[in-house]
């Protein structure tokens, strides 16, 4: 294992303020009120006029987006205090039942569809996490639905849905790079968008047998008592814990309390040596041992010695180190070279995706599959 590599934080983890923010929506309540004060001070919530009609939009606008999607858990954990910030949140809270709610039954509807139709298939994502893992379904924010099925079903599946009297619709731009994608968004004229996938990593896109290991330990799971599967435990906190792996200006941080919830969930007994395994499996050894470094160190989460010195002795190839670091490299907007370096960084991110990947099962080289593909992005995008 190459032990130069060091947690940047931001882009992929959390920045040292969305730590805090994180142990007050998950610590105990005594203890992470103290988090709480913290949080605001540093944000200089002091001052803010708890009365003032405009209170959540001054409250909310500097924020960024996944401390955006932390609040309800925030207050679902320390709505018991009296503080007027908590208590202000209540609407939001409550907001975030709703839009859940409804986010459920429209799900139920295509998850029913799929049953008529005798498609097999796995609920993925944040919506079996936040039902079964969660106190409470208004504590997680859902933006979306995530549906897992058979590579062999997707051409039919889309075929399905994208005509009457469903009529959902995929964008120009994954309609056009369907066939070097592992999943599309489906859009119902209801509103619900549907991540539908038959690989569950974009790396591994086409890569038929490699995500046999979750059909085959899938575990049985009723939403509004429509019949349906999701992963088992191990292999639902594995997603959670490489949710995160990829930069993003606004750090997709909510993993960490996905993780932590699953693991101090009375349910969870996680397989560590499978852990490990689905690590090696999908090259995210590199990424998998700092997240789990971060949930022991930050969050109290007891990651067994015998796993991280697993990992420690784990030896990666140079090519996966390349496109760990490629992946975890982001663009300043205000930067003056802002386009030409997130093309390079676009370019550096596919190359070594390519080589780690990709290389094995292309019938052609690396120069080839990029031009083709970006074409057919560009040309998307030109034709609508």
């Amino acid at each position: 294992m190459n032990d130069k590599i060091i947690v940047k934080k931001g882009g992929c983890f959390p920045t040292t303020t969305q730590i805090l923010l994180l142990k007050a929506a998950l610590f105990e309540p005594n203890e992470a009120i103290q988090y709480w004060h913290q949080w605001v001070l540093v944000n200089d919530y002091i001052e803010i006029d708890y009365n003032s009609p405009d209170f959540l939009p001054n409250f909310f606008d500097p924020l960024d987006v996944g401390s955006m999607n932390i609040m309800p858990l925030a207050y679902k954990n320390l709505g018991d205090f009296t503080e007027p910030v908590i208590q202000r949140l209540k609407g939001h809270y409550r907001k975030n039942w709703f839009d859940n709610t409804r986010l459920q039954n429209h799900t139920k509807q295509f998850i029913e569809i799929l049953n008529d139709n005798n498609i097999e298939h796995i609920l993925i994502g944040v919506l079996p996490i936040a039902l079964n893992f969660y106190a409470d379904i208004s504590a997680r924010t859902i933006p979306n639905v995530s549906v897992l099925i058979q590579p062999q079903h997707k051409k039919n599946v889309i075929e399905i849905f994208t005509n009457p009297p469903f009529s959902y619709r995929i964008s120009p731009l994954e309609q056009a790079t369907f066939n070097n994608l592992n999943a599309v968004h489906l859009y119902a004229p209801s509103g619900l968008c549907v991540h539908l996938h038959w690989n569950i990593f974009q790396e591994c896109a086409n890569m038929n047998e490699i995500d046999t290991i979750f059909w085959q330990k899938k575990q049985a799971f009723l939403l509004l008592e429509t019949s349906s599967k999701m992963l088992s435990i191990t292999h639902q906190f594995f997603l959670s814990l490489v949710a995160g792996r990829s930069y993003e200006a606004i750090p997709p941080f909510i993993w960490v309390a996905d993780c932590y919830q699953i693991f101090h969930s009375k349910q969870t007994q996680i397989n560590w040596d499978e852990l490990i395994s689905l690590a090696i499996r999908y090259k995210f050894v590199l990424f998998t041992r700092e997240a789990l470094l971060l949930l022991k160190n930050e969050f109290k989460i007891s990651i067994p010695d015998s796993c991280l010195n697993k990992f420690d002795s784990i030896e990666t190839s140079e090519l996966e180190l390349k496109y760990y670091q490629s992946i975890r490299k982001g663009v300043d907007r205000n930067d003056s070279l802002y386009i030409s370096k997130k093309i390079r960084n676009h370019a550096r991110k596919k190359y070594y995706m390519f080589q780690v990947y990709r290389r094995n099962i292309e019938n052609r080289p690396f120069l080839i599959w990029y031009f083709m593909l970006t074409f057919k992005s560009l040309w998307s995008r030109l034709k609508n």
